[in-house]
């Protein structure tokens, strides 16, 4: 049974190759414990576009499947524990906007597996993680957890632009 990421590879697929292939990316962290008390219970909400890349080859011998990836730092990542105030009730608010973090977010097949996997890399940190992607069949979310910390990853907004 396809899942919505076969769905939407098969989409991309199908695009002309002179278009300029888009989906946009919402995901959520939630990590339940951390190493302190600003990381204890922390949500995280990461925003931006993935591109489409097409499946190729490199020297003649290896090929690399499809997969969509986001510019460079193009994913802006906001923090339950970064808060700003003056917010309409007053106090302080999570999730301020002006203190993000840039992520590079790549979704598509290992190298020597037919599973979906996201890789997350923080320039900031100088970071990366790689977590294997998973499917719930009644409500079609995506979702993977890392250590104690659970994501799921929304793709709407298909979007696909002739670039002449």
């Amino acid at each position: 049974m396809p899942n919505l990421l076969d769905d939407l590879f098969q989409w991309a697929a199908q695009q002309p190759a002179r278009n300029t292939t888009t989906v946009d990316l919402a995901m959520t962290g939630n990590q339940i414990t951390g190493n302190d008390i600003t990381q204890n219970n922390l949500v995280t909400y990461g925003v931006g576009t993935l591109y489409y890349h097409p499946p190729h080859q490199a020297g003649g011998i290896f090929h690399f499947p499809a997969y969509f990836a986001s510019q460079t730092d193009g994913i802006t990542q906001y923090f339950s524990n970064r808060k700003f105030g003056g917010g309409p009730l007053g106090g302080t608010n999570p999730f301020n906007p002006d203190d993000t973090d840039p992520l590079d977010i790549t979704i598509g097949r290992s190298l020597f597996s037919s599973n979906y996997d996201l890789t997350a890399h923080s320039s900031k940190y100088d970071t990366q993680f790689t977590v294997g992607l998973n499917f719930d069949t009644a409500t079609e979310i995506i979702y993977a957890t890392s250590g104690p910390t659970f994501f799921t990853v929304s793709l709407c907004g298909r979007n696909s632009v002739y670039e002449g």
